[in-house]
């Protein structure tokens, strides 16, 4: 796991309450795809998450892990 200091409910939380109080707001995101630990499940996850927000920008790159 990234050890986010949020949950995906708290990002929705968040996304929404600016999106509502900013309206035409953008976002962009960076997503690592292959994170030690991640899940077919969690990838899924990640994808329906983009596609219902319909995020105009996203970046996705391979996890490499670094010394």
């Amino acid at each position: 796991a990234m050890n986010r200091e949020y949950t995906v409910s708290e990002f929705r939380m968040v996304v929404d309450t600016l999106c509502e109080l900013v309206p035409g707001m953008q976002i962009a995101t960076d997503i690592i795809c292959g994170f030690p630990g991640e899940t077919d499940e969690d990838f899924v996850e990640t994808v329906n998450l983009i596609k219902e927000y319909q995020l105009p920008q996203v970046h996705i790159s391979q996890f490499y892990p670094r010394p």
